[in-house]
């Protein structure tokens, strides 16, 4: 799992989402070059804007794939409520025995902290968990805003445009530089 040394926030969160991206492409592209070996034990994370996350690091599988608010959120210090262990699936930690069915839907939320909206926050079995992309939006202090997709259609489950599956990571460069450097 990624994790940040302190909890970073705003504009270097975002520019530490992309160099984390970055990184994580071009070491991909080395292994498929076969200029290196993968690491068994260190799974890849990959981006992909089009999926706030799907796969685990499970058995039979490289990695977890995320978009770009999966990688703020995990980097911002963001707990998974659905991870996977040795042993299998964990629900918030702990193991679960529930089918994939069940826990599947449930890869793109985290663990509700305190200070998290409460109209964000969802109960699962008793805990609380609240979307990566809100979690995300509150890393990177975004407000939500109407988005549409390219054929100009309101995304209904996109509460920001820098979260729209169509970028691609010269368009999270320019959103950076628009929201975060000075003018």
């Amino acid at each position: 799992m990624i994790t940040a040394p302190a909890p970073l926030r705003r504009g270097p969160l975002l520019a530490a989402t992309i160099v984390a991206i970055e990184e994580a492409q071009a070491l991909r592209e080395r292994i498929k070059a076969g200029s290196i070996a993968p690491d068994p034990h260190t799974p890849i994370t990959l981006w992909d804007q089009r999926v706030w996350r799907n796969e685990l690091c499970m058995p039979g599988r490289c990695g977890t794939t995320l978009c770009l608010a999966g990688w703020a959120a995990q980097l911002g210090g963001g707990e998974w409520f659905i991870t996977y262990g040795p042993d299998g699936p964990l629900m918030a930690g702990q193991p679960t025995d529930l089918p994939e069915y069940r826990w599947a839907p449930l890869l793109h939320y985290m663990v509700a902290a305190p200070g998290d909206p409460e109209h964000a926050i969802t109960e699962f079995s008793g805990h609380r968990i609240i979307p990566v992309q809100v979690k995300a939006m509150l890393y990177l202090c975004l407000k939500p805003m109407i988005c549409r997709n390219k054929d100009g259609e309101i995304e209904r489950g996109v509460h920001h445009e820098m979260f729209l599956g169509h970028l691609t990571l010269s368009d999270v460069r320019h959103w950076y530089a628009r929201l975060y450097l000075p003018a």
